[in-house]
């Protein structure tokens, strides 16, 4: 049963169950994204309606361990971890399970107990539901707090996250190739070539990203030129995403635009990729902290 997820109007995934639960627990799919399975006659949106399926029936069950065995922290195993102790991802998913028992978990009792919360159907169902009822919570508090993106000001912010955690991911994934050479040195061709891999599709879609982010902004400037407010909001409906560009707070929507009228033109993608990138290595939160900022910036680019 596969589900389909799409962010801001673009599909960005194909997820069976088991994949899906992954891919909510480390926060690949979000709460502004939807979903969709064949069947249904429109899309929902992830923070009003779990997209995890109900559990097929079984008639055979592989033997787990009791119920509520997996509440029990495992005990202590050594491993080629050594004592390293457990990433803030796995200390989150079991925290986000209910279970509180952390101090001094290893990275390897950490990984195991994983693999009987998400092994078990009581244990992913605890899992699931907390973390839908987080998600909905944040929902409910972004949107009071008019960050309807996310969490962030703009989509452009929104995006500027993504490629932040595209980029974390990566580092870690260096990390993980670097202990395997360390484990298994025969083997360093092979997780050299992978990281390769690994980068280029990085790349591929920090590139997807900031294209988004940059069709963000030249939205705005578009809108901004339109001679009334009739036609302002018929170049606004006009994008296939502009529900979500809507998610900024109206008094800050109206700042952007009487900033952006100002512009002789609309710059190219290019213009604006560049601009954003030069904006990125100066401040990681400009997005949020001065959402006008790139406009401001563009007047003084384009207006010589």
């Amino acid at each position: 049963m596969v589900t389909h997820i799409a962010r801001l109007g673009k599909v960005i995934g194909q997820y069976e169950p088991e994949d899906l639960e992954k891919a909510l627990a480390d926060g690949s799919v979000k709460g502004d994204d939807h979903w969709w399975r064949q069947g249904m006659t429109d899309w929902k949106l992830v923070s009003a309606e779990s997209p995890v399926p109900p559990p097929l029936p079984k008639t055979e069950q592989k033997a787990h361990r009791a119920e509520g065995g997996w509440r029990i922290r495992p005990k202590h195993k050594p491993s080629l971890y050594g004592d390293e102790p457990a990433t803030e991802k796995q200390l989150a998913l079991i925290k986000d399970a209910g279970l509180t028992d952390l101090a001094g978990l290893t990275k390897y009792d950490a990984s195991r107990w994983l693999d009987l919360i998400l092994g078990t159907d009581d244990g992913r169902k605890s899992l699931n539901e907390r973390q839908f009822q987080a998600m909905q919570q944040k929902q409910a508090e972004n949107e009071e707090a008019g960050l309807g993106c996310d969490g962030h000001r703009t989509p452009s912010g929104k995006y500027s996250e993504e490629i932040k955690f595209i980029l974390k991911c990566f580092e870690d994934k260096k990390e993980e190739a670097r202990q395997s050479i360390e484990d298994d040195p025969d083997s360093k061709e092979y997780y050299i070539s992978s990281l390769k891999d690994d980068e280029k599709e990085c790349r591929q879609e920090v590139e997807e990203q900031m294209t988004w982010r940059a069709e963000y902004w030249i939205w705005v400037i578009k809108c901004s030129m339109a001679k009334t407010q009739e036609k302002r909001w018929e170049m606004m409906s006009g994008d296939e995403n502009w529900e979500t560009y809507m998610y900024v707070e109206d008094a800050l929507a109206e700042k952007l635009f009487a900033v952006a009228s100002r512009l002789p033109r609309v710059p190219t993608k290019k213009e604006v990729k560049d601009l954003l990138t030069r904006l990125d290595t100066v401040s990681d939160n400009w997005d949020d902290a001065q959402p006008d900022l790139l406009l401001a910036e563009l007047l003084k680019v384009i207006v010589k």
